[in-house]
């Protein structure tokens, strides 16, 4: 019943997993982060605000027409 916050922005498992370096781990952060929504997560910290808003309001939306 309490917020979950997530901070997987940029983080070296997102590099070791996608053999990424720092500046190219925007993909993997967001679909990172997009699981931890799925999970419950409700707070974000990180970089990249911009993008993470537009996949977040994506997810939603998607998630609406999905649940009909």
């Amino acid at each position: 019943g309490r917020p979950v916050c997530v901070g997987g922005s940029r983080k070296s498992l997102i590099g070791l997993t996608l053999y990424r370096s720092v500046d190219d781990r925007l993909a993997g952060t967001i679909g990172a982060h997009l699981s931890a929504v799925k999970a419950g997560a409700n707070i974000f910290r990180g970089h990249d605000v911009q993008e993470h808003a537009d996949a977040l309001t994506m997810y939603a939306i998607l998630d609406g027409i999905n649940r009909g």
